[in-house]
């Protein structure tokens, strides 16, 4: 079970590394800026539900 979702999970990134590297660099850059933004995004949801809980 577990080696069936790891090789899922490494099939899925080596396509996903493919893709990224054979991308241009505006491409690149707009995607990992827009994981950024994604991440901090879900970071201050998370710290402000906790905030307004108190």
């Amino acid at each position: 079970m577990i080696d069936s979702l790891k090789d899922l999970f490494y099939q899925y990134y080596n396509q996903f590394m493919a893709w990224y590297s054979a991308a241009d660099d505006v491409v690149q850059i707009a995607v990992v800026v827009t994981s950024g933004l994604v991440i901090l995004s879900l970071l201050a949801i998370i710290f402000l539900s906790k905030l307004t809980k108190c």
